[in-house]
């Protein structure tokens, strides 16, 4: 949707998004002092600088940083507009921008979206996978169209809604030939003996871990790796004697890698999950689509 803004406002957001003019006139497909020119008459036109030059490039300024963020709006705004309108509610071209929580993108997501593109074959759907610490703050702050992930502590805004919300199990996995595999049944404890992999930006999960074994006064166990790919963190556990926790949806994945689920004694690592958007595409055929197929 770029033809609906002038030239000025695209050259503003590709310097604003690079951060260097150099790599901006590249991006934007015009000569540096072209753009130079071009950002300063669009300073002369709003009355106030919009970037700062630095060692590295440009920063935004306050006012550079209040204009993208209502650019933004506006790009957003337009592509909810094309999707409406094209065909009329029936999906016939636009863009969705869809975040997907590690563990509904490794099945969920993808068999939606299969389904998805039989239905409405002329929308573009962007699917950014990452955890609900970093989907939520992207939803609100307009990078996002619609998340599906882990719901979290923080209050969304009120444009924005929360579907029906589910519960998953996570239960601790490990290597087959772990010591403390063959056990009828595991304490906490006993975890707190070896270390845990863990995910790099998961505060939640860490959080009850912590939470649990102050309930049960006992020290935690120690995180001694941390990655934020769900493949590398069985990869490792299966060839170590580390611990991980995994949602049941992700059984088949673990099973593959020769993991096995313990027996543990008491589950306090349950995930309740949703689907959250803006109120206004709750009615646009293709979001209203999607909200229902991933709440499902």
């Amino acid at each position: 949707m770029r033809f609906l803004f002038s030239r000025r406002f695209q050259h503003f957001r590709s310097t604003f998004d690079a951060g260097n003019l150099r790599i901006a006139a590249e991006l934007s497909g015009i000569s540096q002092p072209a753009l130079s020119k071009s950002i300063k008459d669009l300073e002369t036109q709003m009355s106030t600088r919009l970037f700062e030059r630095t060692s590295r490039g440009v920063s935004p300024t306050k006012a550079g940083g209040i204009l993208n963020r209502h650019l933004m709006n506006m790009e957003q705004q337009a592509r909810y507009a094309q999707i409406e309108i094209g065909g009329l509610l029936q999906g016939q071209g636009g863009s969705i921008r869809l975040g997907a929580g590690l563990v509904w993108a490794q099945n969920l997501v993808p068999h939606a979206l299969g389904r998805f593109h039989q239905t409405f074959p002329a929308v573009h759907v962007e699917v950014t996978n990452a955890i609900s610490n970093i989907l939520v703050p992207m939803l609100v702050q307009g990078s996002l169209d619609l998340i599906v992930c882990e719901l979290t502590e923080t209050d969304l805004p009120a444009e924005f809604e929360i579907g029906p919300s589910w519960t998953t199990r996570r239960r601790p996995w490990v290597r087959a030939n772990h010591p403390l595999t063959g056990k009828r049944s595991i304490g906490w404890q006993e975890l707190a003996e070896f270390g845990w992999v863990g995910h790099a930006s998961d505060r939640n999960l860490k959080e009850k871990i912590a939470a649990k074994y102050r309930q049960i006064e006992c020290p935690p166990p120690g995180i001694v790796m941390e990655t934020s790919s769900l493949s590398s963190m069985m990869q490792i556990i299966a060839d170590t004697d580390l611990v991980a926790v995994f949602a049941d949806p992700l059984e088949g994945d673990a099973l593959s890698r020769d993991l096995v689920r313990l027996p543990i004694s008491d589950e306090g690592w349950n995930m309740k999950s949703a689907v959250m958007y803006r109120s206004e595409v709750s009615d646009i055929k293709p979001f209203r689509w999607l909200i229902d197929k991933l709440s499902q």
